[in-house]
């Protein structure tokens, strides 16, 4: 929708927007208007904003739709247009989007879609800065965690170094340490860097820095880094529409136990002959 056509839904949305029977969604519904609104939003506009490829304007469709359905009140539950943000969108979507909310030339529908959402801009920068984890370009993760103390506030209540021998989704109860996404991508930053500068200890860095990688799989001991949600019964069942994030998961069996075992004291072998070249 563009901003000629925007003023003839203009006070048509308003009249939407301004019905005041809320409803619970569940036991009292809500008006036929708010209803028509809310599918308007996220089966017409979301899946327009689908088939052009702007996943950032399908995101805020989403958002707008829940926003009306809760009369602009957060959900009991988690959220739609979070959920898709996390689970279906790129560090380069959420970029496009951090871009639309705070763009100073907004259409009229833009600024109405913006102002009437449950996406918060601080929920988008912390997503921005996760995606990046996920890509491990901590420069930008870092970057974007620092636009939000709340984004990078959160703290993690595991250690993203541990070395485990079995896979495990619990923190262990031997396990004292806390981080956060921030304090995780400059230490990755930091290895980074040394590994480069300091060849004689080279291997130690990039060791640990493999363990920081395998921890943030999706299945990983410290998957709360780089992921907000994840179910603990679904064994390692990779869904068809992974992302590519998802497919890079820990597979577990009895072989893979043994070679992990023997995995560790090979590997800085091996990170120790090749920082030597």
């Amino acid at each position: 929708m563009n901003s000629k056509s925007f003023p003839l839904y203009n006070g048509w949305l308003k009249k939407l927007w301004a019905d005041k029977q809320d409803g619970d969604v569940w036991n009292s519904p809500p008006s036929q208007w708010k209803t028509f609104y809310r599918n308007f939003m996220s089966e017409i506009m979301a899946k327009r904003y689908r088939q052009q490829n702007e996943r950032h304007k399908e995101a805020l469709a989403v958002g707008a739709a829940e926003f009306i359905m809760y009369g602009g009140k957060s959900s009991e539950y988690s959220s739609m247009a979070a959920d898709f943000l996390h689970h279906q969108s790129s560090s380069k979507d959420v970029e496009n989007l951090y871009a639309y909310i705070n763009s100073k030339t907004k259409t009229a529908f833009a600024e109405f879609i913006v102002a009437n959402n449950s996406l918060k801009l601080s929920e988008v920068i912390d997503f921005a800065g996760t995606a990046y984890l996920r890509d491990n370009n901590f420069t930008q993760a870092i970057e974007w965690f620092a636009k939000s103390l709340a984004a990078s506030a959160n703290i993690i209540e595991k250690n993203p170094f541990i070395e485990l021998l079995y896979d495990r989704e619990e923190r262990l109860t031997t396990d004292k340490t806390t981080t956060s996404k921030l304090a995780f991508a400059k230490e990755m930053l930091r290895l980074q860097s040394l590994a480069k500068t300091d060849k004689a200890n080279a291997e130690d860095y990039l060791y640990k820095m493999a363990l920081g990688f395998y921890n943030t799989t999706y299945y990983g001991y410290a998957w709360e880094l780089v992921e907000y949600y994840r179910s603990g019964s679904d064994g390692y069942y990779i869904p068809k529409d992974a992302t590519p994030f998802k497919k890079i998961i820990t597979v577990v069996s009895l072989p893979m136990i043994i070679l992990k075992w023997l995995w560790m004291p090979l590997l800085k072998m091996s990170l120790k002959q090749n920082a030597c070249l």
